[in-house]
Order: structure tokens, then C-alpha cells, then sequence
């Protein structure tokens, strides 16, 4: 069930990350499920600045993949392109440079239950004065007498169910209380920030490493001689890819990330490519 209401506009549900029409519901978008985690965080800061650091714990952190801030500013830009589909503003999303994201002035979202109708009110039992005669008509004779105590007995049993019920309710309150801190520790665990050196091997710089592993001139090679052997072949031919190598557990695994500009820019346009050997498995 979507728990906010954007500008009016499109309910957010952050369960099944996703954006939804107020006006048409069948006009739905997905935005993804790292993006739908940070407009999440976006919404409930509640127009406070948001650092890229803590997007990218939130967005990415559980996760513990390999992230820079150029995956924040792709998630930014993919939900300010959903936001525009339904007529919210682009700018409802505010860059702070350097620093992070934050909702305009103007920005304005609540809960979508708030929009959902009372629930009916059911007409009371009706009342007999105390003094009514009973009529002759409403006499049972004494064989009917357990039908007419089955009433009261039901009444006991609901009322038994109904003190169950709180009993669990408060229960689970409480453990929620005790476990809630260590499950949102686990949740959102520091997210590894990645850092690039240059390699030189031309004249022009296009191979960068991670900054842990630039001292191992082998692993470099074998790294760029494996990315050179197979190339992807999905992206169309540019020989000016920007290459940053990402180190790996295994010996056959090579990740990269092919960017056409650099990785730390907004515009950097970054694909992941991933080889794996399957000669030394």
C-alpha cells in the first residue's frame, strides 16, 4: 500500500518501489529499488539536507556493493525523470553542491491514508425502555432457554479473543522496541566508498584503478589485458572509454566500470562490466 502523496500528484509506495497516478491509477512507474530507498530517505528528512554520504549508506549500504557518488546522482536524475511523468516539478529534488540533495520549499507530500474514507459507522442496538412489558409473543417455553443463553456465552468468548489480541499486540511492541536498533544496523551497515589513482600506460590517462590495489603493477596488467581480450560487446565501439578497475575476491572475477566521463561527475554515463574466467574455475 503506497504510504505517501507526492505534490498531489503520485502515490510512492516504498514496498514495491514504485510511483502511482492520483488521477489515473493504472499510470504506474517503476523507479527501482536503490532510487526508491533514497527519495524514502528524501521524503522523511522532510526537507532537511541529505549529504550524498548517507544516500549512499541508505540507497546502497545493505547491500554492501562497490558504489560511488556518481550511482546517488544517477538514482537523483532517474527519480526527478519519474517525477516529471506525472507532472511534479524536476526541481522538487534541490542539489546542494558538494554536499548532497534536499526537497524544494515548494515540495510538499503526506501520508496517503489521510486520503482514504472513514470507515462506516454502523447503527447502534436498538433500546427498550426498562419498564416495556414484555409481549406475549416474546415468551419462548422452557425448551427454547439454551438457545436463548447462547448469546451471552458468545459474548464471553469474543470478549476472551479480544483481550488475546491485545495481549500479542502489546507483545509485539515491545519486541519490536528491543530489536528494532540491531536490525537497522544491519540494514543501513556503512556502504564501501570507492577511490580511483590513474595508471598511466599511454599518452592519454583512460585506465584508473582502485586505490587499494595501485601498487600491484601484475594485477593491473592482467586486469586491462583481459578487458582488451574481451571487450563488451553491447556498447557501441568508443576507444575513449574511461576504465576503472575494481579489485575482486577472486582470482578469476574482473570488474570494471566503463564511464564516459569522469566517474565522479553527474554526466559520467557509468556502466558496470563484469568477465569472469571461466578457464580458472
Amino acid at each position: 500500500m503506497a504510504k505517501y502523496l507526492i505534490c498531489g500528484l503520485a502515490y510512492f509506495d516504498d514496498e514495491y518501489f514504485e510511483l502511482t497516478s492520483a488521477n489515473e491509477p493504472e499510470h504506474v512507474i517503476q523507479l527501482g529499488a536503490a532510487a526508491s530507498r533514497c527519495l524514502l530517505i528524501l521524503l522523511e528528512a522532510k526537507g532537511q539536507v541529505v549529504t550524498k554520504k548517507d544516500l549512499l549508506e541508505g540507497g546502497w549500504g545493505q547491500y554492501g556493493n562497490v558504489v560511488s557518488t556518481n550511482n546517488v546522482n544517477q538514482a537523483i536524475a532517474h527519480i526527478r525523470k519519474c517525477f516529471a511523468a506525472f507532472g511534479i516539478k524536476a526541481d522538487s529534488v534541490v542539489t546542494i553542491p558538494r554536499i548532497g540533495y534536499k526537497t524544494s520549499d515548494t515540495f510538499f507530500m503526506r501520508g496517503a491514508k489521510d486520503d482514504q474514507p472513514p470507515a462506516p459507522v454502523l447503527p447502534a442496538d436498538p433500546t427498550w425502555p426498562v419498564d416495556a412489558p414484555p409481549n406475549e409473543a416474546d415468551k419462548f417455553p422452557p425448551s427454547m432457554a439454551p438457545d436463548i443463553a447462547q448469546p451471552a456465552v458468545s459474548r464471553r468468548q469474543a470478549g476472551r479473543t479480544y483481550a488475546a489480541l491485545v495481549a500479542l499486540a502489546i507483545s509485539s511492541t515491545i519486541a519490536a522496541f528491543m530489536f528494532a536498533p540491531d536490525l537497522q544496523r544491519n540494514l543501513f551497515q556503512k556502504a564501501p566508498h570507492a577511490s580511483y589513482v590513474p595508471v598511466k600506460t599511454g599518452e592519454k590517462i583512460r585506465h584508473f584503478i582502485e586505490e587499494g590495489f595501485s601498487d600491484r603493477t601484475e594485477f593491473i596488467a592482467q586486469k586491462i589485458s583481459m578487458l582488451e581480450k574481451n571487450p563488451p560487446r553491447l556498447l557501441p565501439s568508443k576507444p575513449d572509454w574511461n576504465v576503472y578497475i575494481n579489485g575482486a575476491h577472486a582470482n578469476n572475477v574482473f570488474s570494471y566500470f566503463l564511464c564516459r566521463n569522469a566517474i565522479e561527475n553527474s554526466d559520467a554515463d557509468c556502466v558496470s562490466y563484469v568477465i569472469i574466467d571461466e578457464v580458472d574455475i
